[in-house]
């Protein structure tokens, strides 16, 4: 399903830190099943304005949780994303994220989480947690507008405004950013013209089991979407 030549092949940028765009990682055929299949249940509001300089709010559904030996809710998923988590989880998929990040990532711990972003969802602008490596995230509209914001932004500093790059969460692309002390970056509000939710997948490589306890998060059951999004 994932095409290991192209993200082996992907090049990084260096400004205004180490991050890539990549695109062509799935056929047309795979990307429309998973956009046709994606979850619509299981989803918990997060939100955050508080205790941090990292605020949010948005949808979020753990398919395989931090450090877990087997996806969470895979009787639920479709074949098509069974097989995604599969590829995913595979010491190809990490050999090939080690090969565009530079980074050493065994035995670097892995969490995938899918997202459903609605209208007022946000990630302010903030660096990731010192303790996670690398994130690759994949997206799944068919069709996203710049006007309905949700667009990931790179930024040069710790402001959404300071724009080096932005990227719509359109089907079949994908970010691969390398944590460090410069690799500012935020998503903007979807605003309530937005036809459908934002919908995107984040693989989070960790060097060690962050703190649970986050000052200020609130998580409250999220409503199940009638349609599948896409």
């Amino acid at each position: 399903m994932i095409d290991l030549r192209a993200l082996q092949n992907a090049r990084l940028e260096s400004s205004p830190f180490s991050w890539c765009s990549i695109d062509g990682l799935m056929s047309s055929e795979a990307l429309r099943d998973l956009s046709s299949t994606f979850p619509t249940s299981g989803f918990r509001e997060m939100a955050r304005d508080t205790g941090s300089n990292k605020t949010y709010r948005f949808a979020k559904r753990p398919l395989l949780p931090l450090g877990a030996d087997r996806p969470h809710g895979e009787e639920e998923l479709s074949d098509a994303w069974r097989e995604l988590i599969q590829e995913l989880r595979s010491p190809e998929y990490r050999r090939a994220i080690e090969a565009v990040s530079g980074r050493r990532l065994d035995p670097a711990l892995m969490e995938i989480n899918i997202n459903r972003s609605g209208p007022g969802s946000f990630v302010s602008a903030h660096l990731d947690h010192p303790q996670k490596d690398v994130v690759h995230l994949l997206y799944f509209n068919e069709v996203w507008s710049p006007d309905w914001g949700g667009c990931l932004r790179i930024l040069r500093e710790a402001n959404v405004d300071a724009v080096a790059a932005e990227i719509p969460p359109l089907l079949g692309r994908s970010v691969l950013m390398v944590r460090s002390d410069q690799a500012w970056h935020g998503v903007l509000p979807v605003t309530a013209a937005a036809p459908a939710p934002r919908l995107s997948l984040e693989v989070e490589f960790w060097r060690e089991q962050p703190a649970l306890f986050k000052p200020g998060l609130r998580v409250e059951a999220a409503p199940d979407a009638h349609e599948p999004g896409g």
